[in-house]
């Protein structure tokens, strides 16, 4: 198995102006982008996109010892007439180096695709383990961008 994980879905937002989508995608991206990332505006026919790079916290158990690393992914919101597209993809995992070993980045798929090969039965829990937190993050931030679109941003005129 050789895809790649993309989640995406166009939502209704009724009663709300594309401005106000656009703000709120921008608001959204701003916070999940990752560090020293910008997000990206983007206009088209009827349409405006926002484009991030992001990351979450990623913690796991391996043998008793909580790990942490990032998972990052691409963000793409584009807001059109009273509803919002999202499509987040490309999702890697990014483990801190140590001393003068470089981070470790492994798409996330691997876990899934035969890529990995559990060889005792601790590799196996470890696999189960890499499956379940990554499924538990993204619908974490799903649902998380899902209510900030649904949330009116602060502005400085709104206060």
């Amino acid at each position: 198995m050789t895809h790649r994980f993309a989640y995406a879905a166009v939502v209704p937002v009724a009663g709300v102006s594309q401005a106000d989508l656009v703000l709120r995608a921008r608001a959204w991206a701003q916070r999940a982008a990752s560090a020293g990332q910008v997000p990206v505006l983007a206009t088209g026919p009827d349409t405006e996109v926002v484009r991030t790079t992001a990351a979450r916290p990623f913690a796991y158990d391996w043998g008793g010892k909580a790990l942490l690393c990032e998972l990052r992914y691409t963000a793409t919101i584009s807001v059109r007439a009273g509803r919002y597209k999202y499509e987040l993809k490309d999702f890697v995992l990014v483990e801190p180096g140590a001393g003068r070993y470089p981070d470790s980045t492994t798409p996330a798929e691997t876990y899934y695709n035969g890529s990995f090969h559990p060889y005792n039965d601790r590799a196996s829990r470890f696999q189960v383990t890499m499956r379940t937190c990554f499924t538990e993050t993204v619908n974490e931030e799903l649902a998380r961008l899902q209510e900030d679109m649904r949330k009116p941003v602060r502005t400085a005129r709104s206060e």
